[in-house]
Formats: C-alpha cells, sequence, structure tokens
C-alpha cells in the first residue's frame, strides 16, 4: 500500500499567498540578517577597542606620545579601521591615524559612547582605565558595508528562499568566511596582547632605572654633605686630641676626672664621624663583637637626654645575652633614631620600653623599642623604611632615620619588622645574629715611647689648628717639623732642601693638587722619599694603595706606629 499526498490545487491566490510568503520569509530573513550582521560588527568594534584601550593605557600613564602613535600607526593593518584617535585624561589628543581617502574630521574632544553605525561607517569611543582610573580615551572608525553590498546581500537572501541548496551552500560559505575573519581577528588581538605586554615590561625597566638613577643622586648629595662636614669635624677633632694630650703631660691630679671626660667626648666625636662617613658611602663599616646588653646599658643616659621630661624610659636587658657582630657606632645610631621617632610620636608624653633577649634558641638576639603613641596607619607602615620618607613638617625630619635603620640591619645580617596598631602605639623590633666570636678584651692604651731616632719631616696641611697639633706631637716624638700650606708650597721646599726623611701630608687641600697627586709627582721625581698620608674624608679620590693613610682623629702613639711602619716599608721595599 503506498501513500500519495493530495493534490494541490495551483491558482492565482495560492500563487499568491505563497509568493506573499516568500516575500515575507525573505524580509524576516533579511531583518534578521541584517540585525546579526550588525550585532556582530558591534560587537567586533567593541572588542577592538578595548583591547586598543588596554593596550595604550601604560603610554598615556607616563605620556609617551611616541609609543601612543606607534601603537595608532599598528591598527592600519586592520583594513575595516578607517580612523584612530587618542586622547589623554585631559581630552587633549595625543595621537591619530586617519586612513587617505576618510575626510570626515576626528572628533576634537572624546564623548564616551557605545558602538553605532553612521552613515558610512560605525564608531565607538571609550576611556582606558587602569585600576578604575581613567588615563585617557580611545576613538575607533570602522568601514560600514556600502549600499550596494547591502542589497546585494538582500538579493542574496531572496535567491536562497527561492534555491534552499544554493543558500546552504552560501552560508556554509559564508560561516567559513566570518570563521576564518574572527581568526584573523583573534590572532591580531594575540599580537596586540603580546605588544602590550612587551611595552608593559620596558615601561617597568624604565621606570626602575629612573629610581634607581634619582636614588643615586640622592645619596651622592647627601654623601657630599656629609662628607664635608666629616672632614671640618675631624679637623676639630685633631685639635681638641692634641691639645689633650698636651695637657696630660702636665700631670695636674685635679684635672684628671675633666680630661677623661673629654677624652670620651673626642672618642665619642669620632665615632660620630665614622657613621656620617659610612653613610655617606665613604668608609667601610667597622664590624665588632659587642654586648648588646652593655652596649644599650652605657646608652641609657644619652638617651634620657634626648627625650623630654614628659617620657618615661624603661629598659629590660636580659642577662647572659649572646654577643652579636655588627658595628657599635651604627647599633647606637639605629637605637637612637627609634627612640627620638618614638619620642615625636608621643606629643602628650608615654612610656618608652627598649627590651633585649635571646630568641630563636640563642641563635638571634632581639632589641624592642616600643612606645605608646599614636600608632602608625597601615598605608604608612607600608612605606616608612623608604629613604626620604617621612611624615613630618618641613625642617622636623629627613625622613632618613629608619632608613639608616634597615641598612644597618640589613649589613649586619639581621632583619627589622615594625608593629602597630593606631592609637595604641608601634614596637620596632631589630633581630640580629647572633656570633659564635668572643667579646674582645679591653685593649690597654700603648705607651709612647720616644722615637729612637729623629726626623726631617715636611708636613703639608693647610688647616692651622691641626698642623700646629701635628707639629707638637712630632716634636715630642722628637722629630724636627717643617711645614708647608699646600702641596705646590711643599714642592718648592723639596726643590730647594732635599734633606727631608718622609712627607706627611693631607689628602684634601683646597684648590691646586691633593695630597694624593703630590704623592703621585714625588714617587716620579723622588721614588725614594717615603709619603705618610693623612685624612678625615677622601671624597670622590681613589686613594693610591702605594701610600699608608692615617685616618683623623689619632693619638699619638697612633702617628708614631704610623712613622715606623712607614720607614720599616721604605727601608725594605
Amino acid at each position: 500500500m503506498s501513500l500519495k499526498l493530495p493534490a494541490l490545487r495551483f491558482n492565482r491566490t495560492f500563487a499568491f499567498g505563497a509568493a506573499l510568503i516568500l516575500l515575507a520569509a525573505g524580509v524576516l530573513i533579511g531583518t534578521l540578517s541584517e540585525q546579526a550582521y550588525r550585532a556582530q560588527k558591534l560587537r567586533e568594534i567593541e572588542i577592538q577597542a578595548a583591547i586598543v584601550a588596554e593596550s595604550v593605557t601604560a603610554p598615556l600613564m607616563f605620556n609617551d606620545t611616541a609609543a601612543a602613535q606607534d601603537l595608532a600607526n599598528a591598527l592600519a593593518a586592520n583594513p575595516q579601521v578607517r580612523a584612530v584617535s587618542i586622547y589623554g585624561a585631559d581630552g587633549v589628543l595625543a595621537a591619530a591615524y586617519r586612513r587617505i581617502g576618510d575626510d570626515t574630521a576626528l572628533p576634537t574632544r572624546p564623548e564616551i559612547s557605545e558602538p553605532r553605525f553612521q552613515s558610512a561607517f560605525a564608531e565607538i569611543t571609550r576611556p582606558a582605565l587602569r585600576d578604575g582610573q581613567t588615563q585617557g580615551f580611545v576613538y575607533l572608525r570602522f568601514d560600514r558595508d556600502s549600499v550596494v553590498a547591502r542589497l546585494a546581500r538582500y538579493a542574496a537572501i531572496g535567491l536562497l528562499v527561492i534555491m534552499a541548496a544554493l543558500v546552504l551552500i552560501v552560508a556554509g560559505a559564508a560561516q567559513g568566511a566570518l570563521a576564518r575573519a574572527n581568526e584573523e581577528l583573534l590572532a591580531k588581538a594575540n599580537a596586540l596582547a603580546d605588544t602590550n605586554a612587551q611595552l608593559n615590561k620596558e615601561i617597568e625597566q624604565r621606570q626602575e632605572a629612573e629610581e634607581a638613577l634619582l636614588q643615586s643622586r640622592k645619596m651622592e648629595a647627601i654623601g657630599q654633605l656629609t662628607g664635608g662636614v666629616a672632614h671640618d669635624f675631624n679637623n676639630l677633632l685633631m685639635v681638641i686630641a692634641g691639645g689633650l694630650r698636651m695637657l696630660e703631660k702636665q700631670n695636674e691630679e685635679r684635672r684628671a676626672k675633666a680630661m677623661e671626660a673629654m677624652k670620651q667626648a673626642v672618642d665619642r666625636g669620632a665615632g660620630l664621624t665614622r657613621q656620617l662617613l659610612a653613610f655617606a658611602r665613604r668608609q667601610t663599616l667597622r664590624m665588632e663583637t659587642i654586648d648588646a646588653g652593655r652596649q644599650l646599658t652605657g646608652m641609657r643616659e644619652m638617651l634620657e637626654r634626648s627625650l623630654r621630661a614628659d617620657i618615661l624610659l624603661d629598659m629590660a636587658i636580659a642577662p647572659g645575652l649572646p654577643p652579636i657582630k655588627t658595628d657599635p657606632g651604627q647599633f647606637e645610631l639605629a637605637v637612637l633614631n627609634l627612640a627620638v621617632n618614638a619620642r615625636d610620636a608621643m606629643q602628650k608624653g608615654g612610656l618608652l620600653t627598649i627590651t633585649a633577649n635571646a630568641a630563636h634558641g640563642g641563635r638571634t638576639v632581639e632589641v624592642i623599642v616600643k612606645d605608646t603613641g599614636t600608632g602608625i596607619a597601615p598605608e604608612i607602615l607600608e612605606r616608612i623604611f623608604e629613604p626620604y620618607f617621612t611624615t613630618k613638617q618641613i625642617g622636623e625630619g629627613t625622613g632618613l632615620g629608619l632608613s639608616q635603620v634597615y641598612g644597618f640591619v640589613q649589613q649586619s645580617g639581621g632583619d627589622v619588622r615594625i608593629e602597630s596598631e593606631v592609637g595604641h602605639g608601634a614596637s620596632v623590633i631589630l633581630s640580629l645574629p647572633a656570633s659564635d666570636e668572643p667579646l674582645p678584651a679591653p685593649a690597654p692604651a700603648p705607651a709612647i715611647e720616644t722615637a729612637q731616632r729623629p726626623r726631617a719631616v715636611l708636613v703639608v696641611e693647610d688647616d692651622d689648628g691641626v698642623a700646629d697639633t701635628v707639629q707638637s706631637m712630632l716634636d715630642e716624638l722628637g722629630h724636627k717639623v717643617t711645614r708647608a700650606r699646600s702641596a705646590d708650597e711643599a714642592l718648592q721646599f723639596l726643590s730647594r732642601d732635599g734633606g727631608y726623611d718622609f712627607v706627611f701630608s693631607d689628602i684634601v687641600m683646597p684648590g691646586g693638587k691633593s695630597g694624593v697627586e703630590l704623592a703621585q709627582d714625588l714617587a716620579r721625581t723622588k721614588p725614594t722619599l717615603p709619603v705618610l698620608l693623612t685624612t678625615g674624608y677622601s671624597g670622590n679620590q681613589d686613594i693610591d694603595q702605594r701610600y699608608p693613610v692615617l685616618r683623623k682623629p689619632y693619638q699619638i702613639h697612633e702617628l708614631q706606629a704610623a712613622i715606623a711602619d712607614l720607614m720599616r716599608r721604605s727601608a725594605h721595599p
């Protein structure tokens, strides 16, 4: 048995109805196709604009108009792009590209808009954001299919309605072309993303280099300042130390106590000079094995003088602390910096507690400086150790105190951390590694012995006070002294009289030649004449390792030992 379909009557009404149905179907299909095309086109435009906005964020952040222009020119590779304009956050045009033949003017000011169609093109304006902040704006203009192209597409749709097979073939071909177009767009998006990543990397590297250069310039400036102060301060200390030595020769018992106190002041001043030079990167830190508890206890009087009367100092030092190896002067300076910061945080008075304990099974010593001040906000705590960062008013702080603490602890192989809560004070914990080396025994003051053989000495020193002090020391050691105020004057003396056993010259002298240059000249003209150099500050000069250097301030026994070593080296070169 076979099934037959009922015969359909063919008449005008049926044909008209079928025609209307086909027409309606064609119109419906055309309308849906147009809507789909517009939606797809707008999505592509929006994706392209998002990629460009993300890529241009970094150049806009650093006002790099050249990089922004390079990015705009790169979009010329997309044949659908008619024009591109990139604006800064202030709306000023930073970069632009317009295809030849596009005579439509670019927007003078950016106005954010969703992707939209105009009569002959599609356009979009969107912001370029980074971390929620607007860095600028991007405007893109794309080609739109011409009227002829759209009509041809609708005619093709009509044919698809009439010839279903052809419709499927054309649709498949169109789908494949669309897929290829999407793949090309994705490849271009990936290429733009890679370019953006490389650009961001180069920007970060340049920013790091600029920050390093800025930090280097800051440290060079502070180094010049502290180095100059150290030079003048050492000259003063040299006069004081020599004068104390002369007073000591009088053996007046009633002055013994005062003289001892003055000697300690000289030693403390010399330690301060070493700290200045170390901070200026002009001198290597003096690492010694010390007792942190004894060091802190000895600082109590100095710390109390540094605080106000309304601040109570409490020190809790655990007995039997293991020794630590560090620079004692830098250690004291770090604790003093922390105490001063704590004082400034307790404007209405309070309690400053300094404790020292062994930690981690005796492998480290923790020094804790705790105050009852205002505390530190989290956003400030993140930057607390940055050089030159300070929350104090101009003239009240340099921002270098905590930076010195951080650098000192790091150089000592330790760690530093801060625990604080706003309104509940702050605690700074210095964790320093314990040392296996024993504490050194106090060195007795060496006895002064008169030189066995007098020497003829040419002293080259521009400072009158220092020159008088050095001459007094050399006279006491039995030497015959002639003084020159500059390197040029010393060369004149040497050209007239060659009967000098050695030359004792300062390194840094105003104008003309330095002590190092004088020594190098003598090495060429008088190679057998020994030269001893001295300085409290070496500046940027590289001291020739052929010449011994006696650091200011020095005692008479140190001068005597340096001369003996110089003559021994000259006798056995």
